[in-house]
């Protein structure tokens, strides 16, 4: 038999897929509900990093993007209101979507922290880490003994 496992709530959802015999938490989470923290592909070049975030729905605005202390921390919020009516049948609705992620990745000292860029084109968030020159990596010093 094959258990399909989810990546949001893992604990809780396992435990109802194992119960019920089917993905319990989908009948009543909708898709936005849904959404977790986003993946993060990280590939390694000859002269960078590239950090790349699938998060298909944000804006440019919606990101927030800061290096400190050699942590690279990337926030995303998106806030979304629908309002519907009719009125012959006097029919409202009114829905509010909300979401919010965090993640944080430790540089290494090879990264070169004040030319960091950043890409968000077609759902995919792509920041480019560039590596310092071997010769900045170079920080051996001489010290004389008094």
């Amino acid at each position: 038999m094959l258990i399909k496992r989810s990546n949001y709530a893992p604990a809780y959802v396992n435990f109802f897929d194992d119960f019920f015999g089917r993905n319990f938490m989908d009948e009543f989470l909708t898709k936005e509900a849904r959404i977790t923290l986003p993946t993060a592909n990280i590939v390694e070049n000859e002269s960078n990093f590239q950090v790349e975030l699938a998060v298909p729905g944000y804006d440019k605005k919606d990101f927030s993007i800061e290096v400190n202390e050699h942590v690279l921390s990337i926030k995303g919020e998106v806030k979304s209101e629908k309002e519907e009516s009719k009125s012959n049948r006097q029919f409202t609705r009114k829905e509010h979507y909300y979401a919010s992620f965090e993640r944080n990745f430790t540089l290494p000292d090879s990264v070169k922290t004040d030319a960091i860029e950043a890409l968000y084109e077609n759902g995919l968030l792509t920041i480019t880490l560039p590596k310092k020159d071997h010769k900045e990596l170079q920080s051996s010093k001489l010290i004389q003994v008094k």
